[in-house]
């Protein structure tokens, strides 16, 4: 009888304490595991910041490559996470933003948008590019222009204000110097500038198709869509695809060789047949 009282006064201190154990075994487990799991954390966090270090130090190499001049900032975006993309080869998006860039004299905010970018082979399936630029970048880039300027004596000068672009010059009229301005609604047109005449006035005043038969040569340029090849303006890796004027400037749309980073003939300056 005593035997069996002291069996029942020691086994509840006894399962009392092989419960108390258990808890802690599982919380020795627990610590450890989320330190691992931290570290882990921790070391993906730094390889994608490195990641993304790498890529912006490529891509500013890349912009000095092409020949542009940068006064701003240069800003490299890669939706989602980058690593992962890394590991499989291929970057799905890169975007690129530059702030007061120049080439070949001409002045533009950039942004680049390239679509599955090897990341070995520096390639990509296709790149975006959108140039905004103002009066100046658009007087730049008519200077370099093939274009119908001979009536005009030279490139005229240019206001910006949406939805037209306003072109004026001089012409000599019996050895007098007039004044002529013309509105023009810009577009792409097959690679080319394609400007078309809006409005044209003569000393200020507007003109019509008779009043501009007077002066030939100006008639002559006015009658129809004025087509402007830009290519001796841009590398030969690159097309104008579409113009638009937004407020006081104008947006410039180019398709770019995926391959433009890897050829160097797709970076030379182009040229007008």
């Amino acid at each position: 009888m005593n035997d069996a009282r002291a069996s029942e006064s020691w086994l509840p201190e006894v399962l009392d304490e092989a419960e108390a154990h258990v808890p802690r075994r599982r919380g020795r487990w627990i610590l450890p595991l989320l330190v691992v799991l931290v570290l882990l954390a921790a070391a993906f966090a730094v390889a994608e910041w490195i990641s993304r270090m790498v890529l912006t130090s490529a891509v500013d190499a890349a912009v000095m490559q092409a020949g542009v001049d940068v006064d701003g900032p240069v800003e490299v975006v890669v939706p989602g996470l980058l690593l992962p993309q890394v590991a499989t080869g291929s970057v799905g998006e890169v975007r690129v933003a530059v702030a007061d860039a120049s080439f070949e004299g001409i002045s533009a905010d950039v942004e680049i948008t390239a679509h599955d970018v090897s990341v070995l082979g520096r390639t990509a399936d296709s790149i975006d590019l959108v140039a905004v630029t103002d009066a100046d970048g658009v007087h730049a880039l008519l200077e370099q222009a093939d274009g119908e300027w001979e009536a005009l004596g030279e490139a005229p000068d240019v206001a910006v204000e949406e939805p037209v672009v306003t072109l004026s010059a001089e012409v000599s009229v019996l050895g007098a110097a007039v004044p002529l301005s013309f509105d023009v609604r810009p577009s792409a047109d097959d690679g080319d500038l394609l400007l078309e005449p809006d409005a044209v006035r003569v000393a200020g005043a507007e003109v019509g198709q008779d009043a501009l038969a007077q002066l030939p040569p100006v008639a002559s340029m006015l009658s129809a869509p004025i087509p402007v090849c830009v290519a001796g303006s841009l590398p030969t890796g690159a097309t104008l695809t579409g113009v638009a004027v937004a407020g006081d400037e104008v947006v410039l749309r180019l398709d770019v060789d995926g391959e433009i980073l890897v050829t160097p003939s797709l970076r030379a300056r182009g040229y007008c047949e």
